[in-house]
């Protein structure tokens, strides 16, 4: 992958911001890092289809550093499971099992 298909999936999560690649301008490994200013009143992506290459299609998931205090359930920022109090319904049972961001 090179740093333009970086780029490109970067500018899809909002403003980019800086992209770590290599100096020889390909990216190489399972991982790379890109700060990206988003919009935190909407639940972060946890990926997006991305045509990347030559290839079609393909999965790109999306992991995040360093969150303050965010919410597993909703995928938004700045509150947690302790700011919910209908988390659990009339059972006492908890709906952690719904969590598509996260562990």
């Amino acid at each position: 992958m090179n740093r333009e298909n970086v780029e490109a999936i970067g500018t899809t999560l909002g403003i980019l911001e800086q992209v770590d690649v290599s100096s020889t301008s390909e990216c190489r490994g399972r991982y790379i890092q890109v700060r990206v200013s988003i919009d935190i009143s909407k639940p972060l992506c946890r990926g997006r289809f991305m045509n990347v290459g030559d290839l079609d299609l393909q999965w790109i998931s999306f992991q995040y550093e360093r969150l303050p205090i965010y919410y597993y359930r909703c995928g938004l920022l700045n509150h947690d499971e302790r700011d919910y109090q209908l988390l659990t319904d009339k059972t006492g049972t908890s709906h952690t099992n719904n969590q598509q961001y996260g562990p």
